[in-house]
């Protein structure tokens, strides 16, 4: 019954007119916002990305510059698209994040040959910037990777594999 309900799972169809009907909802129970205007859409637009990349790992800002900072003509196109319920300015974030993937999984294959850094300050990690370069991204990802290897080294024996698969998988 397991492997049945496992094959047939799917994730909902939603078409962009549902997604419209239901920011609209919304908005017309929102306190401060009955309608988008540029600056929810930036809020949206930021949110967005904060939602796909929130530890900042795997977008350079330039991937998302226009997006972070959206001109109002960006701003008034986002508007005007979510009125016709066109969402492409999502689906470009969406096209460079699958481009931040492949690149982040790249750079995790150098960093396998690379020597980390020691006593990282895990503080040092909290609140990070969007990384301005491929060397940024990097630099911070051997970090992430030394506190890794630190907390495992403070897991019993067993536990490592299954932590560093874990680690991997996500």
């Amino acid at each position: 019954i397991l492997f049945v309900t496992i094959v047939e799972a799917k994730l909902p169809e939603i078409t962009p007119q549902d997604v419209k009907a239901k920011v609209e909802e919304i908005l017309r129970t929102h306190v401060a916002y009955k309608k988008i205007n540029n600056e929810l859409s930036e809020r949206i637009l930021k949110n967005y990305i904060d939602e796909l990349d929130p530890i900042k790992v795997y977008f350079i800002e330039s991937d998302i510059q226009d997006w972070l900072y959206p001109s109002e003509a960006i701003t008034k196109k986002m508007i005007n698209g979510f009125n016709q319920c066109d969402f492409s300015a999502f689906e470009k974030i969406h096209e460079i994040m699958l481009t931040a993937i492949d690149r982040r999984n790249r750079i995790e294959q150098e960093v396998e040959t690379q020597t980390l850094p020691q006593k990282v300050d895990p503080d040092e990690l909290n609140e990070l910037s969007w990384a301005t370069s491929k060397q940024e991204l990097t630099s911070r990802l051997l970090k992430i990777k030394a506190l890794q290897l630190e907390a495992a080294e403070k897991i019993e024996d067993e536990s490592k594999e299954l932590f560093f698969k874990t680690l991997k998988k996500r």
